[in-house]
């Protein structure tokens, strides 16, 4: 089942997965399979920091799944 993989961040956000480098634009989405979202999701990624060391937004991962709604039949 394909699912959207959104990025709720105002920075594109980009990582390797399964070799490729996957690449969502800022405020938009991906569709992948369902097992392939969790797993993309789920990697951990290194914080990426500012000159002065602070975090740096544009490295914040800020990812969500949104599954499709399934029709119940009575």
């Amino acid at each position: 089942m394909k699912v959207k993989v959104w990025n709720d961040n105002v920075h594109e956000f980009s990582q390797k997965y399964r070799g490729e480098l996957l690449t969502i634009p800022a405020k938009k989405f991906v569709e992948m399979e369902r097992e392939d979202a969790i797993m993309f999701m789920g990697l951990a990624n290194s914080i990426k920091r500012t000159a002065d060391g602070a975090p740096d937004p544009a490295g914040l991962k800020r990812l969500r799944r949104e599954d499709p709604v399934e029709k119940k039949v009575v």
